[in-house]
């Protein structure tokens, strides 16, 4: 039986960017299931400099995955303050980090290791409309600050 009550509330969410750049600080990093839409959402949860929380959601099914997977990875390499994957991998070579950060059990999370509170820039573009025509998809690139 569908749980009617996790599904609204793994549904509800934070307003999304407006198109510009924002600076930010990383608020929260959280995965969830859509039961009903059997569909994975990695949330990038930001408080902006004005104070606002903002969301970046990265759908993670289907066709969409190898993209989101790879949007997440360069939300790792800046949040923690890296420019280039490169450099990235010279300091997380197991690329243990983003796993840690969703959840996962390794050296990074038994550190407490986090990008949690980090400063990041947030570039937004306006994409593609939504196909029911009410909003717009938001192409997202990452910036370290530091």
């Amino acid at each position: 039986m569908t749980d009617w009550k996790k599904a609204l509330e793994e549904t509800e969410r934070l307003p999304l960017f407006d198109p510009g750049t924002h600076d930010c600080t990383v608020e929260d990093i959280r995965r969830t299931t859509n039961p009903i839409k059997r569909q994975d959402t990695i949330h990038l949860d930001f408080r902006t400099q004005d104070g606002d929380l903002r969301s970046v959601l990265l759908m993670c099914s289907g066709k969409s995955e190898p993209i989101a997977m790879a949007k997440f990875m360069r939300f790792i390499c800046a949040a923690a303050g890296y420019s280039s994957a490169e450099d990235y991998e010279r300091f997380d070579p197991e690329f243990q980090l983003p796993d840690a950060m969703l959840g996962a059990d390794n050296a990074f999370s038994r550190q407490g290791a986090t990008v949690i509170g980090r400063p990041i820039r947030v570039h937004v573009s306006r994409g593609k409309p939504t196909p029911d025509g009410t909003d717009f998809y938001r192409d997202v690139v990452f910036e370290a600050l530091d």
